[in-house]
């Protein structure tokens, strides 16, 4: 059998009703936040009684073009009192009579509750049947519909807690059920190779920073990569995988080889990209305006290598014109093309076009559909148009509008605000098919329109007829007039004409003379052509070979082996462990990195500076292990003359130094050396149970209550929260927004119970089966450490206020995130450390210690950064390459290679490097539109705020 099926055996019973989202803002087609959590409060509503709305549908119509409603009854009439919108369209490739469409299905426009609605058709979308939800009364979003070369269609979705995939044997009729990821993976996406090369059949789902792929039929996925932003996933001609974002695209490495970890290129975006477009108008109050989408070309047709990208821009903003659809090309060892714009109509402070969606038919004919508002000049008030391109995407047919206006801010399900965030399309040769939200009958509907009368010559007349005549030639045969194809040579005729009649060669098999190409290297063969032959290539996708830009000295090649640096690097060729741009065996060869141990490491990057240390309870002491690879300890000295009983919690300060809480009060020690400094707190409550460190201020859980200190001089400020009864606070933790929770002992068992973060006021608390620790994780979440008949660790959504099993094995006890991302797990004598994204055991133990109870807490060793050294740090708000985020700069007294942690809103860390200069600068991409915070790590007065606004 030669296509990979993408599931398992389907599975047994789906999980339960899941509670309603409320959607995030999204800024656009640059924006990768597209938040489709699931709130506390609402659910399911099942329709008290159904209702039908006369005229049948089947009287949309504009024009040659009847728009057929998806979401209807079983005579083909609208439901009314429900809503549809985000619809994903896959035709079977064996039978395009067969297609099915997915959506978000309201069944209940006074509900946010959605779920993964679906409809088929088998007469090529003249009537549809809608059956309803692929899994009735469970929460669905975000549907993406796809086909494998076989004819096996898959429908991608999201809920609450997982990300789901279904297959469908039968054209869309019947769905079968796999889990892709036990959490939410919001906003994804999803592409199968239909080559006939070694990757036929392989799966890719992407989504916001990450990709995953599929080589056996989906029965299992391999681990994340990717590391770029992911609106639009494609496959070319050679199997290759193709990503958008924005006006920038990635190409992979290795993808369609099941023995290589795929890697991306080095972005690639269009010099002449104008701005991107963040405007939101026609669907207000929080949707998108689109996304951006890439087609590669496919091997039966011709413009064979090519892909081209298509974006929302504002390419005529100096006419107050609010949003344009621009395509550019690019073929294999050449850069970019100029911007095309898709839309025809004059500037104009109404004429928005959005929603545009790119398609491309095997015979390399281009459809663009979007919505657009030149008709009536009003934001709202919009149609769906249609235009193709024949010749590459150089030039593109006249606009056509397919569909009757209709208001895009009606119709709204209580708590959506929007009319989805995108359309689809799907292109054969001779037509597109397009599924898109309307609301002609004054709600959200999803409807069907199949588009198969083109005119590329702009006669009025259609190009089959003008065939068919004899008033066109076409002698390729491809129903495409000879006129309307490209002839780069002008030698009046077509370049496809030229190839098939062997007038011109081919050698690059690209549709492309090859007197019409570059040859860089002036060797008379085009560039194409060595590419195709494999006799050079174009790893950076710069639109030049790599040995001309290496001869040229556009690109370094220090190791000499015909690759350009940044390729070597990109694609893990070659090591550049202090992130300066140069192979690391450059730097040790050229003298400007030392490997005095001779492994091949620049001694620099050998020890970054983070030690574990680890409080032992009852002994008591403080031993140090290296970060990484654990190993014998080092001992913190004793406190002269204080001799404490017992070593409670252990904190870091601001400045590096390590905070313990004693019988005798809280002792403060040096950070770096161990040495002991002095009793910070010596007043301090006798049984301290927990301490944290938050907003300058100490916090230390002491019985039923938390105090508050000032974290400079250690004076006592408040008693923060104060439970009461016969309770005991045993652990705390901020979750990302900005509360506390906190594991506390009752007489009954412990529980985990919420207080405001700004008051202290109790806010909620359940019941947890023998809780001993909990640790905020950089996924936002919280991870919570239960033993008993289960034991195991918890993740805990501060969003949904739902635990989930994250790893099960011994009983855990303290809990530790490092700044690799794993989790460390202190229980009995040993520290196990745990992947941080998989939940699964990496090393047991990590390092074994004599104590039957632990705590633990990472620090900087002999690269600790001294506040002191930080003078200045600066966030704003920016856009790189379309892509919106937060930029951070920081001025320090720093020497050169110096590493820095700056952390975005207390969650997200990233690493920089100090300059010549002492600076160094860390960007992030697409934050909310919200306030911001970005600080260095553990030194709370180098902080910086900023407002992003959408």
């Amino acid at each position: 059998m030669s296509h990979r099926d993408w599931t398992a055996v389907a599975a047994a019973a789906l999980h339960a009703a899941a509670a309603a989202a409320q959607d995030g803002v999204k800024l656009g087609s640059a924006d990768p936040i597209h938040d489709e959590r699931v709130g506390p409060t609402a659910v399911w509503v099942r329709p008290a009684r159904v209702e039908f709305s006369q005229p049948r549908i089947d009287s949309m119509s504009f024009g040659p073009f009847p728009s057929v409603q998806v979401n209807v009854d079983h005579l083909g009439r609208n439901i009314l009192g429900d809503a549809a919108n985000e619809p994903s369209i896959a035709v079977d490739p064996t039978d395009p009579s067969r297609m099915a469409i997915g959506w978000r299905q309201f069944d209940a426009v006074e509900s946010p509750f959605r779920q993964a609605g679906y409809g088929y058709t088998r007469d090529g979308g003249k009537t549809w049947t809608f059956p309803g939800s692929l899994t009735p009364g469970v929460f669905g979003s975000d549907p993406v519909l796809r086909s494998d070369p076989d004819g096996v269609l898959y429908y991608l979705s999201i809920n609450d807690e997982e990300m789901r995939l279904f297959k469908s044997y039968n054209g869309g009729a019947k769905w079968e059920y796999l889990r892709v990821a036990p959490e939410i993976r919001d906003k994804p996406w999803m592409a199968v190779d239909r080559t006939d090369g070694p990757g036929r059949g392989f799966g890719y789902i992407g989504w916001g920073r990450a990709l995953i792929r599929s080589t056996d039929g989906g029965k299992s996925f391999g681990p994340e990569w990717g590391g770029v932003l992911s609106q639009a996933l494609d496959v070319g001609a050679d199997g290759t995988l193709y990503v958008a974002a924005g006006t920038s695209a990635w190409r992979s490495a290795g993808a369609p080889d099941r023995n290589r970890q795929p890697m991306l290129s080095p972005r690639s975006t269009p010099s002449d990209a104008p701005r991107a477009a963040f405007r939101r108008d026609p669907n207000r109050p929080i949707g998108s305006y689109g996304q951006s989408w890439i087609a590669p070309s496919r091997p039966e047709g011709p413009f064979r290598g090519y892909a081209y990208m298509l974006a929302h821009v504002l390419a005529r903003e100096d006419a107050n014109d609010p949003m344009d659809l621009m395509v550019w090309r690019r073929l294999e060892g050449n850069d970019w093309s100029p911007g095309v714009l898709v839309n025809d109509d004059p500037p104009g402070e109404q004429a928005w076009q959005w929603f545009g969606t790119l398609t491309l038919a095997p015979n390399a004919r281009l459809d663009a559909v979007w919505y657009d508002t030149r008709e009536k000049q009003v934001s709202n008030l919009s149609q769906l148009f249609h235009s193709s391109s024949v010749d590459g995407g150089r030039t593109w047919s006249r606009n056509v509008a397919v569909s009757p206006v209709f208001d895009s801010q009606i119709g709204h399900p209580y708590g959506s605000g929007k009319l989805g965030d995108y359309i689809d399309a799907v292109s054969d040769d001779a037509g597109v098919n397009v599924a898109y939200a309307a609301t002609f009958n004054g709600e959200q509907d999803v409807y069907f329109v199949r588009i198969d009368e083109f005119d590329c010559n702009g006669n009025q007349v259609p190009d089959g007829t003008d065939i068919a005549i004899g008033r066109s030639e076409d002698c390729t045969g491809n129903g495409i007039p000879d006129e309307c194809e490209a002839d780069c040579n002008g030698n009046r005729i077509a370049d496809s004409c030229d190839v098939a009649r062997g007038v011109s060669a081919d050698c690059g098999h690209n549709g492309v003379p090859d007197e019409c190409e570059k040859d860089c290297n002036g060797n008379l063969i085009a560039d194409s052509c060595e590419l195709a032959a494999g006799q050079d290539a174009d790893c950076d996708w710069n639109g030049t070979l790599d040995s001309c830009d290496i001869a040229e000295g556009r690109s370094d090649d220090c190791n000499r082996n015909a690759v350009p640096d940044r390729c070597d690097i990109a694609f893990q060729r070659s090591p550049d462990c202090n992130d300066n741009d140069v192979p690391d065996e450059c730097e040790i060869r050229a003298g400007t990195s030392f490997d005095l141990n001779k492994n091949n490491v620049p001694d620099e990057c050998e020890n970054l500076g983070i030690d574990l240390l680890v409080v032992r309870v009852h002994e008591p002491s403080i031993d140090r292990f290296d970060g990484q690879l654990g190993g014998r300890p080092f001992r913190f000295d004793q406190p002269p003359g204080l001799d404490p009983n017992d070593f409670r919690s252990i904190a870091l300060d601001p400045d590096g130094n390590v905070l313990v809480a004693s019988d005798r009060g809280i002792l403060r020690y040096e950070g770096r050396t161990g040495a002991f400094i002095e009793v910070f707190i010596p007043d301090a409550p006798l049984d301290v149970h927990s301490l944290l460190f938050r907003g300058g201020l100490l916090y230390a859980a002491e019985d039923d209550e938390i105090r508050r200190f000032d974290g400079r001089s250690g004076q006592f400020i408040d008693v923060f929260v104060k439970r009461g009864g016969d309770t005991r606070i045993i652990d705390f933790a901020f979750g990302t927004d900005g509360d506390i929770y906190a594991l506390i002992r009752y007489y009954n068992g412990p529980w985990m119970v919420r207080f405001d973060g700004l008051t202290g006021r109790l806010m909620r608390e359940f019941h947890l089966d023998s809780a001993a620790s909990i640790e905020p994780g950089l996924d936002g979440r919280l991870y919570v450490s239960v033993s008993g008949s289960r034991p195991g660790i918890l993740r805990y959504s501060v969003h949904s206020e739902w635990l989930r099993v994250f790893s099960e094995g011994v009983d855990p006890g303290y809990l530790r995130f490092g700044p690799d991302g794993n989790l460390y797990v202190g229980h009995g004598s040993v520290i196990d450390r745990i992947d941080g994204l998989t939940g699964e055991y990496i090393d047991s133990p990590f390092v074994a210690i004599a104590d039957v109870r632990s705590e633990l807490v990472f620090v900087r060793g002999d690269g600790v950064v001294e506040c002191g050294d930080i003078h200045r740090v600066r966030a704003r708000c920016r856009t790189f390459d379309g892509v919106p985020g937060i930029e951070a700069r920081i001025q320090s007294s720093l020497p050169r290679r110096a590493p820095v942690y700056l952390t975005l809103n207390g969650v997200d860390r990233r690493r920089a490097q100090i300059d010549n200069h002492g600076r160094a600068r860390v960007f992030w991409h697409g934050p909310a539109a919200r306030r911001h915070r970005v600080c260095v790590d553990d030194c709370w007065l180098r902080c910086d705020v900023t407002r992003c606004r959408p």
